[in-house]
């Protein structure tokens, strides 16, 4: 060993001996600091892990398409998984004539078809060509891009490209830099679409009324649509919610019933008889009369107030029904199969095995957010709740956020369930999937199966990760503006499995990893020092 190595072997004893009280110290301030930090860690990877389930719940949605009504054509592709045969997933987008080629399979004409027929056609195809009766699954991966044309009062009439799942109100507003058109000057009632040989007309007010979709169809590749002006009109007004644009266009001969049930009153309005004034004189028109009663441009209808009315209660429903909107109900009697009945029932796309009623009223009084006119009225609030029984924090921070209290399922008690003043009674969209978050191999959106568990679904996905804590995964249920956060319990159609990761991995790269460099390199800096000043031992 040479003379340097050996000085710097006794050196580096003083050099330690005079920095050890600033190592320790610094070691001392750093363990503090990541030990200070590791709450606020954990608490920030709670509320990432709660972002990502948002963003799960945003990414791994199907496309947004109704398969009832959307028509497939060339630019749509499809991703296709037998069940049976694992291993193998076959993608096909649909080209120029109208079919997909899948080398396995061969040729299968799909254009023009509804989504739903062209999953059938596939299925078919495949359990036709493998001559066993296996189980296909088929989703749309991919919407078309198309070309449309649109002439009439718009802004920027002509050809404009669009998404293959745009309907038709919207691809008016985009050649309307945006904007909705003025019903004194486009006939919304009366557009006309060509296509090839097919003409069809379709009446935009009345969707907006109803919500019926026939009436706002998804546009399709060649698309020509032509928005008439308005040749002939009516003026409403009185106590009318809806429109809130008093001139509304009229067919030729069109009755006083099909306008009457274009609006929307307010709960003051007189549905017995209405005022009709045209240049011959005034008219008051019972409403078992007005299908009778044919309207003529320039007429004005009135729907006067009504003498007494009594106090109401009301309700919502919403999600996929035929006419969602605010009901009124008999505060504590008006079942939900009755509110469902009065929406027009529920929507071929709804699921009703997951309806639920979220209670308003009663997130209301948790937020704290009673009438301030009312006196000897004292909630607690969170912070005195906190101080007073420090234990609750965390429960009290999920009560605010989740609202999971005020979710009543449907289906637990059928449709018998009573329904209260403000209570939104939701109805969600058909949903096959179950979604899985975190530490798995492929997290992602997968089949629902019934009776499948949480480990089920872990396999599905390729199992759990090194960095995952197994024994805390939960089970997220998102119920519109509520969720509830459940355990390790039954499975339900869109559900999303959470994987978070553990707690042992996140000290080790948190703070074991920092710190041990962090004393390599006070150690190293030490040792530069003593050789750099040439201290002799």
């Amino acid at each position: 060993m040479n003379m340097l190595s050996l000085s710097r072997l006794r050196i580096i004893p003083k050099v330690i001996g005079f920095s050890m009280p600033v190592i320790m110290t610094c070691f001392f301030l750093l363990h503090t600091a990541y030990s200070l930090d590791l709450d606020a860690l954990i608490e920030n990877q709670i509320e990432a892990q709660k972002s990502e389930n948002n963003d799960i719940a945003d990414k791994s949605v199907p496309l947004d398409v109704d398969s009832n009504s959307y028509m497939v054509g060339p630019g749509d592709g499809f991703e296709i998984h037998v069940k049976e045969l694992p291993s193998q997933m076959f993608r096909s987008t649909i080209n120029a004539t109208g079919s997909l080629f899948i080398d396995e399979f061969g040729e299968i004409p799909v254009s023009k078809l509804l989504l739903t027929q062209a999953y059938d056609a596939i299925r078919q195809k495949i359990r036709t060509s493998l001559k066993k009766d296996y189980h296909v699954y088929v989703t749309l991966r991919q919407i078309k891009s198309l070309s449309i044309s649109i002439v009439g009062p718009v802004a920027n009439p002509g050809t404009i490209q669009l998404k293959g799942n745009v309907r038709m109100l919207d691809a008016i507003k985009t050649a309307n830099q945006g904007k909705n058109l003025s019903l004194g000057t486009a006939n919304l009632r009366e557009i006309k679409i060509r296509n090839g040989e097919s003409t069809r007309v379709v009446d935009l007010i009345e969707f907006l009324k109803t919500n019926d979709f026939r009436q706002n169809p998804y546009v399709f590749t060649g698309d020509q649509i032509q928005i008439p002006l308005t040749s002939s009109s009516v003026t409403v007004g009185g106590q009318i919610l809806w429109p809130s644009v008093r001139r509304l266009p009229i067919h030729n001969g069109e009755p006083l019933s099909k306008v009457l049930d274009l609006l929307v009153l307010k709960s003051t309005a007189d549905t017995d008889f209405v005022i009709v004034s045209r240049s011959t004189g005034t008219n008051k028109i019972a409403r078992s009369e007005a299908e009778g009663f044919p309207l003529q441009d320039n007429d004005v209808i009135v729907v006067s107030t009504r003498q007494r009315v009594a106090n109401v209660d009301t309700a919502l429903v919403s999600g996929e029904v035929i006419r969602p909107g605010t009901i009124v109900i008999q505060n504590g009697k008006t079942t939900v199969a009755e509110a469902l009945e009065m929406a027009g029932g529920v929507a071929p796309n709804g699921d009703l095995g997951r309806a639920y009623i979220l209670r308003r009223a009663k997130i209301a009084a948790s937020h704290f957010e009673g009438d301030s006119g009312r006196e000897n009225v004292t909630s607690p609030s969170k912070k005195i709740i906190t101080v007073v029984r420090p234990e609750m924090n965390s429960s009290m921070e999920n009560l605010l956020s989740s609202n999971d209290y005020a979710v009543l399922p449907v289906k637990a008690d059928g449709h018998n369930v009573i329904l209260e003043e403000r209570d939104e009674l939701y109805v969600p969209r058909n949903e096959n999937f179950v979604y899985i978050s975190g530490q798995v191999d492929h997290p992602g959106a997968y089949p629902f199966q019934q009776g499948w568990n949480v480990e089920d679904y872990v396999r599905k996905a390729g199992g759990y990760t090194s960095k995952a804590d197994s024994r805390n995964s939960y089970i997220v249920t998102y119920y519109h503006e509520a969720y509830q956060i459940k355990g390790r319990g039954a499975m339900q159609s869109g559900d999303i499995i959470v994987i978070p990761t553990s707690v042992e991995y996140k000290r080790f790269t948190s703070i074991f990893l920092p710190t041990t460099q962090l004393v390599i390199s006070i150690l190293s800096l030490a040792l530069s020092i003593a050789v750099l000043t040439g201290v002799q031992f």
